[in-house]
């Protein structure tokens, strides 16, 4: 699943926040990001599975 490997990326962003010289705040930003977007449209598809209604993340965001 996408989202555990986003997760990955998070701890691995998040055990390097003591290099003060590294992008590491961008990355935890960057993938947490990652993951809310992929559980957002994973909710979404549950959303359809039960509901013809629901639209797409696409149409959400217009």
């Amino acid at each position: 699943m996408q989202a555990t490997r986003q997760w990955f990326f998070f701890e691995q962003s998040l055990a390097g926040m003591n290099n003060l010289e590294s992008n590491n705040p961008k990355n935890v930003a960057t993938s947490s990001e990652r993951i809310l977007e992929v559980l957002d449209e994973l909710s979404i598809q549950y959303a359809r599975a039960g509901d013809a209604t629901v639209p797409a993340r696409s149409e959400r965001n217009s």
